[in-house]
């Protein structure tokens, strides 16, 4: 009904919910994690592509589905995520690796002309595309890789895993998927992003090197 322009808001949004131990305990072999890169590096469809390259780069959903833009620049592959939709309430930066830039161009060449404010924008409502129209798409790669419990936040978690699993540290994975603090083990560390960018660009690299991107 948003998507559509017959309602302008959520109405659950309202809601409040009990509260409930939300720790999530992840892993995923990893034969699956190869088979779960190659399929999303070869979708066809360029718009689902590319919000899956800021998933894959450890950003939350509605962080990725509000990406503005003018906050995108291609030519120093870089992209940042305003205060107002960061969950910690900060402005932050991060730089795309080459491929996940690669697909976001050959998405930008199908949308520049349509003068869209939002990079995933409903071309009806003017606003960002909606969770619920991403997720009936997740759906596909659920279904299709036997990955029924694999939410879009387990993209963060998958993130974290491998990070964690070549041996850097937690003030390295924190700098990557943008949190302020290391809850429950220790104060957060400020630590220069190139670390990060480095420490990220090993991980993922591992699995992108041998599979195909799709033309």
């Amino acid at each position: 009904l948003i998507d559509q322009g017959i309602v302008s808001y959520n109405p659950a949004e309202n809601l409040i919910l009990p509260k409930y131990d939300n720790k999530k305990y992840f892993s995923l072999p990893k034969k699956e994690v190869k088979q779960l890169i190659n399929y999303i590096m070869n979708i066809e469809d360029k718009k689902i592509q590319a919000i899956y390259m800021f998933l894959l780069h450890g950003r939350r959903i509605n962080e990725a589905l509000s990406i503005k833009i003018e906050n995108i620049n291609f030519i120093t592959g870089t992209y940042k995520i305003e205060s107002t939709e960061a969950k910690n309430k900060k402005t932050k930066f991060w730089k795309l690796e080459d491929f996940q830039l690669k697909i976001l161009l050959k998405y930008y060449e199908e949308v520049k002309h349509k003068n869209y404010s939002y990079l995933f924008e409903n071309s009806i409502t003017k606003k960002p595309l909606t969770y619920t129209t991403f997720y009936r798409k997740h759906e596909n790669l659920k279904n299709e890789l036997s990955l029924n419990n694999f939410t879009l936040h387990n993209f963060r978690h998958l993130v974290g895993f491998l990070m964690i699993n070549n041996g850097y540290s937690l003030e390295v994975i924190a700098k990557v998927l943008g949190h302020s603090n290391i809850i429950s083990t220790q104060r957060y560390s400020e630590l220069k992003t190139n670390i990060a960018t480095n420490s990220y660009s090993k991980t993922i690299k591992e699995f992108i090197n041998n599979n195909h991107i799709s033309p």
